[in-house]
């Protein structure tokens, strides 16, 4: 016996995608041999359809060359 597939009734939303730059606190200070910080500065990515949301995040270092603008920019 088989079962009949539903089908989608509407078409997919469109998706956005918002970046933004965020200072979160560090409780106390972060230390390595490197040196220490009280905050971090986060990259936030947050892609929606309207109906859903998912976010991501990223602290860019600079060690490696990065940088919280490096992440933001658009092709």
């Amino acid at each position: 016996m088989s079962l009949p597939m539903s089908l989608p009734t509407s078409m997919p939303l469109p998706l956005s995608l918002t970046v933004r730059t965020e200072r979160w606190p560090i409780a106390g200070a972060f230390a390595i041999s490197r040196g220490a910080k009280t905050e971090a500065q986060v990259v936030v990515a947050e892609l929606s359809d309207g109906r859903h949301r998912g976010r991501g995040e990223c602290v860019p270092y600079a060690r490696y060359d990065e940088t919280v603008q490096r992440p933001r920019r658009r092709p």
